[in-house]
């Protein structure tokens, strides 16, 4: 083959490299650069009651810090951080481990969605009373307001879908609770006079987890105390977007996310 003649295939074959590999560099960069705005903050604390069983507590959320301005920016870390999820700054929470009290032993904050137009974070605490308790809550945050968004902004009626959910969800809850009761058969009668499972109503609604195709809907059980350690995990139920659709409404945020 003349030499001019394998010099042009090898540039053809070049030039299909180069435009291949351009596409993915950008789709990496892009998603590195997703990550940038958030970074996460830790603080840990000394436990000064000589009753528990741990000596340090620790508390960790994300911090965004994205191309909004400042008014903006304090709405969205206000409403993701601690000061609205535990109700203290985290100069109070400090002041109050000095004090001697125990308002947590871990606070963790999560990310769970994050896209251009939206936040959400989700949140575990552990207490220790006389029993240790996990609590969780979700935040959704609309980056471009820094506006929180429940149930009330995405579905037409929470009502129809909270039983939509049930119907999903408790058939996995209830076989939970079964084997919990085939594992400890002591604590069924006071649970069941205590209506557990309690059922899926619209406040259960607001523990929910946005995903890129839908939603997971999330079950607590919601033990008493004295209960808690044989209670199970939380049950979630993915839902798509496709069948949640007729529950919402144009111009909802759920239309708005999975419209995009």
């Amino acid at each position: 083959m003349p030499i001019f003649k394998r010099n042009y295939c090898f540039l053809n074959y070049l030039i299909m490299l180069i435009s291949f590999c351009i596409p993915l560099v950008s789709c990496t960069t892009k998603k590195e650069q997703t990550q940038e705005p958030i970074i996460m903050m830790r603080h840990d604390f000394v436990i000064r009651a000589t009753d528990y069983p741990v000596q340090k507590a620790f508390l960790e959320y994300p911090v965004y810090r994205g191309p909004q301005n400042k008014n903006i920016l304090e709405r969205i870390n206000y409403h993701i951080g601690p000061e609205s999820v535990l109700g203290r700054t985290v100069d109070e929470l400090t002041k109050d481990f000095q004090d001697g009290l125990v308002p947590f032993i871990k606070a963790r904050g999560e990310i769970v969605y994050f896209t251009r137009s939206f936040l959400q974070v989700q949140w575990t605490i552990d207490t220790m009373g006389a029993y240790q308790n996990t609590s969780t809550s979700m935040v959704l945050v609309e980056l471009e307001n820094g506006i929180p968004h429940g149930p009330e902004s995405m579905f037409e009626d929470d009502l129809a879908m909270a039983r939509f959910v049930s119907d999903r969800i408790i058939p996995s809850v209830e076989k939970q609770l079964k084997a919990v009761y085939q594992q400890h058969p002591e604590v069924e009668p006071v649970l069941t006079e205590l209506g557990i499972p309690l059922p899926y109503g619209p406040d259960d609604l607001f523990n929910l987890h946005v995903a890129d195709n839908g939603i997971y809907f999330i079950y607590t059980f919601k033990f008493p105390h004295s209960y808690a350690s044989v209670q199970p995990e939380p049950v979630s139920v993915f839902i798509p977007w496709v069948e949640l659709k007729p529950f919402t409404y144009e111009g909802s945020i759920l239309w708005r996310i999975y419209q995009n």
